[in-house]
Order: structure tokens, then sequence, then C-alpha cells
């Protein structure tokens, strides 16, 4: 609703970035506190957790791209690479996560799934922390106009939103829909359905950790994310 979080100057930091920076680092922390219970390499599952997280960005960015071509139609190397504003795609980030794992599995001669299974809480709280960030910022992942119970009218002063899908140069715009630069029909609040969506996998995680038998979690934690998606 309000994009930005710090702004000096020109420079600005986006609450996009700041609340799924925080998901994250939430989420690395538990996992490191869950190794060291299980009696896990804790110095290597630190080393997984940073490199995983610094590819699991550039994956996201990546996977962010190729789905989204058309926005970056003109764009300079700068476009491609800022990520202050958003513009990352979660499964790009689990996909390159996943190849750290096999990495650390092929260098260090680890069980894979049992580091893997304590990833499960991260990937829940990165989506809660992205999603919020969606919502700050208005008009990422706008969902459907609706008429039904479900449907949420932005306020007037969620400037992202309405800024953004008032404009008609915008591929996705709603500007059919627009009085005074203001979207006056509901629309599917489609950036809270993803909140939900991290906070169910983040109580499912924690359920699945009950069980000890290596690669249960990682792969509830696909299969249900896949699904609730």
């Amino acid at each position: 609703m309000r994009p930005v979080f710090l702004q000096i100057g020109d420079f600005s930091i986006a609450w996009y970035g700041v609340l799924m920076t925080a998901g994250i680092v939430i989420g690395a922390i538990i996992a490191q506190k869950l190794a060291a219970k299980r009696g896990l390499n804790e110095r290597l599952m630190s080393d997984l957790l940073f490199w995983a997280i610094i590819w699991g960005i550039i994956g996201a960015r990546i996977g962010f791209i190729l789905t989204s071509f058309s926005v970056f139609k003109n764009a300079s190397f700068f476009d491609y690479i800022n990520i202050r504003q958003g513009g990352l795609a979660v499964h790009g980030a689990v996909i390159a996560g996943i190849l750290v794992g096999v990495y650390y599995t092929w260098r260090y001669k680890i069980n894979f799934y049992r580091y893997g299974d304590l990833f499960a809480p991260m990937l829940g709280l990165g989506i809660i922390g992205g999603r919020l960030g969606n919502i700050m910022n208005g008009a990422d992942t706008v969902g459907r106009p609706t008429n039904s119970i479900f449907g949420f009218r932005w306020p007037d002063w969620a400037k992202g939103f309405h800024d953004s899908l008032c404009n008609t140069a915008s591929k996705e715009n709603l500007a059919e829909y627009c009085t005074n630069g203001i979207v006056t029909q509901p629309v599917h609040f489609t950036q809270l359905y993803g909140v939900i969506i991290g906070i169910i996998m983040v109580v499912l995680g924690y359920v699945w950790l009950r069980s000890r038998k290596p690669g249960y979690v990682f792969w509830q934690a696909i299969l249900w994310y896949s699904i609730l998606r």
C-alpha cells in the first residue's frame, strides 16, 4: 500500500525487500537451531543456509525474469538486477536452493534430506514476508475483479495499487474500473491468500518435523506448496 520503507534522497528501500529478508532470516535461525538439536554439523548448516539464500535470491530473480519477460522490454542491465521493488519468483528460489543442497550433498557427502527437511519453516516464512511485501507494493500479483464476498476494495490512499492499475501503459491494468485515478472495483485479495498459504506452510512444517524420517518433510513441503499455490 505504501511501497517505500525508507527514503534517503534518491535512495529508497522497499517494504518488499525488508519483509522478505525478515522472513528468510527468521527461517534460517530456526533451521540452524533445529540442526543443532538434531546433532547435525552446525558449521556446515550455516554455510549451506548462506549459499542457499544467496543463490535462492538469484534463482528467484531469474525465475521472475523468465516468466515475466515482457516486463523487461527495452530494460537496462540494472533493471534486470534491481530487486528493491520486488520481482522475485518463489519457485525459482526453491529450485536454486535445491541445487545448492545437491552440490553440498556431492561435495561433503551429507544426507541431502536430513538438512533439506529443516528448510520447511523458511519456505513458509519467506512466502509470508514476500506476500506482505506484495501488499505494501500494491501492484504485485493483483487479483482479478470480482463482485463475490471475497472481493476487496483497496483503500484510496493505497497509491502503489491505484497508480499502477489505473495506468493504461501497464500490461495488466484495471483502467476500465478507474475513476479519478482510483480503482473502484473490488478484486481478489491474492496477496493475502499468499500470506495465508505461508502461515499454513509454517504450521504444517512444524507438524511434519515431528517425523525423523529423512525426506518426509522435504517432499511434504514441495507437495503441499504446489497444491496450495
